[in-house]
């Protein structure tokens, strides 16, 4: 077992080499350990990251690795100690998820959510709740960067994959999280998440009322918002919307009735996933969805007599488009 885990180790990512050194740690395999250690010393992975995931006397040997070898050039080498010791501090205000703490740590420095990688550690390690308060914290006025790559090349998003969490990956794709971003070695964040699912979460069969497990949901929230953006640059490229006929408003009439067919079963069938497919499409904020989130939803719209053709083929339009991003989820197919 040593043998084929020393093999591994040689050609795998570096953070699949941390499960390992758990093991070799715990089950004192002192020379698989020093192999992992001298593997992960010599990566350009942040040094924050080891810290939180590594046993204390496996990243002291890291760090002793480091400092006397050629990777003496890391953050805690670089940054000035006073600038380290606000870095850590806004982090552990993070760890106790208190983001009103980390405001005011904000506040009375010079650091920034960016400067001290707060983003990508609330990411990490932090509820989807502590970051979504996070993504709205802006003291300096600067609107912060969601797709700032750490020293090891990854963005916020790269770091929410490895951890599956489908709350986090939406507040950070609604926040500006580009899903195509890649890191060093060429992955993006499907990719990512993808690798660290097994076929069984993938190809699962879909049975009514019980959810998917959330890795299954974090690859198709990066799918659909692919789609999303592909659906996006398709219309910028597309004309101006003509003036619409008689038979291409029925028409219109026809998919809308079919699409929202599809998507009140499914908010009936499936009412975990179709509520993260409807806060993709921002559906929920919308006007066309205004009848299936609210109480009232008998009550009839108010019909606009001075409305032109023209004014009604964008509104069908625009109603069309909001049910189409929810409509063509893979677990409302499973409707059909």
């Amino acid at each position: 077992l040593q043998r084929r885990l020393s093999d591994f180790v040689n050609i795998a990512l570096v953070e699949d080499i941390v499960p390992i050194v758990h093991v070799a740690s715990t089950c004192q395999l002192h020379e698989l350990l020093s192999q992992c250690i001298q593997r992960i010393a010599g990566s350009n992975v942040d040094s924050r990251y080891l810290e939180k995931e590594l046993p204390d006397e496996a990243f002291a040997k890291v760090k002793e690795f480091r400092r006397y070898s050629l990777h003496d050039d890391s953050d805690e080498f670089i940054l000035d100690p006073e600038h380290a010791k606000k870095v850590r501090n806004i982090h552990k205000a993070l760890d106790c998820d208190d983001v009103d703490l980390v405001g005011l740590l904000l506040q009375e420095s010079a650091i920034t959510l960016d400067d001290a990688l707060a983003i990508h550690y609330a990411a990490a390690y932090c509820e989807p709740k502590v970051l979504a308060l996070l993504l709205k914290l802006d003291p300096a006025g600067d609107c912060v960067n969601v797709n700032l790559k750490n020293d090891s090349g990854y963005t916020p998003l790269h770091l929410a994959c490895m951890r599956r969490e489908p709350q986090i990956l939406l507040s950070l794709i609604e926040k500006g999280a580009s899903v195509v971003e890649r890191t060093h070695d060429g992955r993006d964040a499907l990719t990512i998440c993808k690798r660290l699912t097994t076929e069984k979460d993938c190809n699962k069969k879909l049975e009514k009322c019980k959810e998917r497990s959330k890795a299954y949901l974090c690859i198709d929230i990066l799918e659909q918002e692919i789609k999303r953006k592909s659906f996006i640059f398709e219309e910028l490229l597309s004309a101006e919307v003509s003036v619409a006929t008689p038979l291409l408003v029925d028409n219109f009439h026809m998919r809308l009735i079919n699409l929202e067919n599809r998507v009140a079963f499914a908010r009936i069938f499936f009412p975990s996933e179709a509520k993260l497919v409807m806060r993709i499409a921002q559906a929920d904020s919308t006007e066309e969805f205004a009848g299936l989130t609210s109480a009232n939803f008998s009550k009839l719209k108010e019909v606009d007599l001075n409305e032109t053709p023209t004014m009604q083929n964008r509104r069908l339009r625009e109603r069309l488009d909001a049910l189409t991003k929810t409509g063509d989820l893979n677990i409302i197919m499973h409707l059909l």
